[in-house]
């Protein structure tokens, strides 16, 4: 008769799995080294105590043959690691033994060694940078001014007008602006917008006349923020290592070639009076001039150059209800929304 082996299958299994752990870690460890800092360091010259006031303590130290070893580590990676417990032991504080640690034989880690005689004076020292070490830029300038201009085309008007759809009220029109951007860090501006924009009026007919309606003028003024990111980095996405460089290294103001784009923007809206005339005769205003609210969410491709930026991008827009006119029309106008596509350039200085 054969035993049945699936309770002890089971029974393995379980321990099996409980007794195995997938670590993925961030290893972000010490501070960058400065080669500048290590070449000052001087053989048979500079002491301990000078250099732990220099560099302050080191991440590890070790005492050989009356020799003092002090290595000074920095690593910022991530990294993976499966631990088997078989069975999976556990003191009774819960500590598990972690065998992925900062090893100052590592490639990926950049290791500074100086060896102190018994004198306490510097005998030797080395520096080891990883391969994907990068020098820190030499430009101080921690952030760009950019001025920049666009103008743009009313694709399409949506919503409700009250008297009609504001695509029967008005034709399409236009939108043209200057901003003011500020970049604090490489993938993000800051943005200040001072912006007109005009759509003529329209006829149409309602209950057996003809209503004219006058040109809408929009003044706004709004601020916002611009994220911009090569699009290198839509392909290599999965890549940490090269995310991180990208958007937190590499200076993009300075890169020239494609990049994607999204910004988004808030601010008032002054509407002009909107004029109305039926069958020829004015008959007041259908809006009366205020101050809205307004949004915007833009989205495009701009093209970098060494001094500036042009880009092309589509623009979804919305203004709060206008507000109501003095005639006996239906002005009970609902949020002004607006699809716009069009284009600018930026320079920087």
């Amino acid at each position: 008769m054969k035993a049945d082996l699936r309770p002890l299958l089971a029974g393995a299994l379980l321990a099996f799995s409980s007794g195995c752990h997938i670590d993925i870690l961030r290893f972000r460890t010490g501070v960058p080294l400065d080669r500048e800092k290590f070449a000052a360091l001087e053989p048979r010259k500079t002491t301990r105590g000078e250099v732990l006031e220099e560099l302050g303590a080191p991440q590890k130290v070790e005492w050989k043959s009356g020799k003092d070893y002090f290595w000074y580590l920095h690593s910022d990676k991530v990294d993976t690691g499966v631990r088997f417990q078989f069975p999976p032991f556990r003191t009774v504080a819960g500590y598990q033994q972690t065998f992925l640690r900062l090893n100052e034989a590592s490639e990926d880690t950049n290791a500074m060694e100086l060896v102190f005689g018994e004198d306490g004076v510097l005998e030797r020292k080395s520096l080891r940078m990883s391969e994907a070490y990068n020098p820190p830029r030499q430009d101080t300038d921690d952030w760009k001014l950019h001025l920049s201009a666009h103008g743009d085309y009313s694709l399409m008007l949506l919503g409700d007008g009250g008297l009609a759809d504001y695509d029967d009220l008005f034709k399409p029109g236009y939108r043209v602006g200057l901003g003011l951007g500020w970049q604090p860090v490489p993938v993000c501006t800051l943005l200040a917008r001072t912006s007109y924009q005009e759509h003529p009026g329209d006829s149409i007919e309602n209950q057996g006349q003809e209503i004219s309606v006058g040109d809408l003028h929009l003044y706004g003024l709004e601020i916002g923020v611009r994220l911009a990111a090569p699009l290198s980095l839509l392909r290599d996405f999965t890549d940490y290592e090269n995310v991180k460089r990208v958007l937190f290294e590499d200076d993009l103001s300075r890169s020239t070639g494609f990049r994607f784009y999204l910004e988004g923007t808030t601010g008032v809206m002054l509407n002009s009076n909107v004029t109305v005339k039926i069958n020829g005769t004015r008959a007041g205003n259908l809006y009366d001039n205020a101050y809205q609210f307004s949004g915007a969410l833009e989205a495009g491709l701009e093209y970098g150059l060494k001094w500036g930026a042009a880009h092309i991008g589509i623009t979804y827009q919305t203004i709060d209800p206008f507000d109501k006119g003095s005639t006996r029309l239906d002005d009970d106008a609902g949020a002004f929304q607006a699809v716009l596509l069009g284009g600018g350039l930026s320079v920087k200085f």
